[in-house]
């Protein structure tokens, strides 16, 4: 459950990188619900259908997922610290009585080439730039659906 809870929250991270530009983006949003864990990924891409940023939406129902408020908040707590140093990311957590919400917003030319592929196992174009279909084809290869 743990290591669950720990690739969700890495899946997270990279999904969700500052906030430029949005209302001049088209969108596409896809989730997941897997052992207690509902995760929505908003992906932000431009007219030449390059993403510029994803925000990331997970609830974890401690039931659920089988964990306690307090062991979450550890899991979690992790994530942030390593959150603190990732340069365009914005990162926020709130623990509930039965759920914790963990929101992250990326700003997608902010992450680097390690950092992209570690998390979505996705390359950068030679321009720097993450193709839409990539991206996607990426988290539906994760388990994601289009809503």
């Amino acid at each position: 459950m743990k290591k669950l809870l720990s690739s969700l929250v890495l899946l997270g991270m990279v999904l969700l990188f500052g906030a430029c530009e949005s209302s001049k983006l088209d969108s596409a949003t896809y989730e997941m619900n897997q052992s207690g864990v509902t995760s929505n990924v908003r992906v932000l891409y431009d007219k030449d259908k390059k993403v510029q940023e994803v925000h990331t939406k997970n609830n974890f129902n401690y039931e659920k997922t089988g964990a306690t408020k307090e062991e979450t908040k550890e899991i979690l707590d992790i994530a942030g610290k390593a959150y603190e140093k990732t340069e365009g990311l914005t990162y926020n957590v709130k623990y509930g009585e039965k759920e914790a919400t963990q929101t992250l917003e990326i700003a997608m030319n902010s992450l680097s080439e390690d950092e992209l592929y570690s998390l979505y196992s996705v390359d950068k174009n030679d321009d720097g730039s993450i193709t839409f279909e990539t991206f996607t084809k990426s988290l539906e290869d994760m388990g994601y659906t289009k809503k």
